[in-house]
C-alpha cells in the first residue's frame, strides 16, 4: 500500500509526539480491560487491537482482558436461555455458565487472537482458569440492600488470589496475553466473574504501571480512564 505524503506526515508527527510517552514505559506493564460494547462491530475490535498493537510493538509489557456482556445477553436469548440481572448483576445459573464459556473462552478470545494474528501481533489467549491464573469462591447468597431480598446469583465467583506466574512467562517471551475472565474454584466449577475485578486483580497483582478501562466509545486509549 502506498502511503501518499499527507499521511506520511501525520505518521511521522504522531511518532514523534508518542516518543516521549514510549520512553517513559517501555518495558513497563499496562493492564487493558475493553468492554464487551467495543466488541460489538468488528471496526471498534479491530481499532482496539490496532491501538494495543502500538504499545506492544514498542515495548510496553500489555495484558488485554475482555468482558462480552452485550454477546452474552444475545446469544442467551438466541439459546432461549433468560438472562436475569438484579440491580445491574448477572445471575449465572447452570445453563448461562455454559453460555459464558462459549462466549468469553470461545466468541469473543478467539475474534480477538484473530485480528491480532493479521497483525502480526504475538497474542496468546487464556482464561482464569489456566494454570490457575485466578483463584476464586462461589460467591454465597446476599441481601439486597434495596428490600433484603436474598438472592443466589449462581456460578458467580469472587476472587481469592492471582497466580501471575503463566502472565509472567508470556510476558517474558514477548507475548502478549488475552484474558477471558472466567475462572473456577479449586473443585475445577466454572464461575463467572466481572472482568473490571479480573483486570483490577490481575494489575494489582503484576504491579502494573497503569490500569487502562476502554468502553465502546474510549478510543484512542491514551483517552481511557487510566
Amino acid at each position: 500500500m502506498i502511503m501518499h505524503r499527507s499521511d506520511q506526515t501525520l505518521a511521522i508527527r504522531a511518532l514523534r509526539s508518542a516518543a516521549p510517552y514510549i520512553r517513559m514505559y517501555k518495558g513497563k506493564t499496562f493492564v487493558v480491560k475493553a468492554g464487551g460494547g467495543v466488541f460489538a462491530e468488528m471496526a471498534t475490535t479491530r481499532a482496539l487491537v490496532e491501538q494495543i498493537g502500538i504499545l506492544h510493538y514498542f515495548g510496553v509489557r500489555v495484558v488485554l482482558v475482555h468482558g462480552g456482556g452485550p454477546q452474552l445477553t444475545e446469544l442467551s436469548a438466541a439459546l432461549g436461555v433468560p438472562t436475569r440481572m438484579v440491580e445491574g448483576r448477572r445471575i449465572t445459573d447452570e445453563k448461562s455458565i455454559d453460555v459464558t464459556a462459549m462466549v468469553l473462552n470461545g466468541l469473543i478470545n478467539t475474534r480477538v487472537l484473530s485480528i491480532c494474528r493479521d497483525l502480526n501481533i504475538e497474542a496468546v489467549g487464556i482464561s482464569g482458569v489456566d494454570a490457575g491464573l485466578v483463584r476464586a469462591h462461589k460467591r454465597p447468597p446476599v441481601a439486597l440492600a434495596a428490600n433484603g431480598e436474598v438472592i443466589d446469583f449462581g456460578f458467580v465467583g469472587d476472587i481469592d488470589a492471582v497466580d501471575t506466574t503463566v502472565l509472567k512467562k508470556l510476558l517474558d517471551n514477548g507475548l502478549m496475553p488475552v484474558v477471558s475472565p472466567l475462572s473456577a474454584d479449586e473443585s475445577g466449577t466454572l464461575l463467572n466473574i466481572n472482568a473490571d475485578t479480573v483486570a483490577a486483580a490481575i494489575g494489582a497483582a503484576l504491579g502494573a504501571e497503569k490500569l487502562i478501562l476502554c468502553a465502546a466509545r474510549s478510543f484512542p486509549i491514551p483517552t481511557c480512564a487510566a
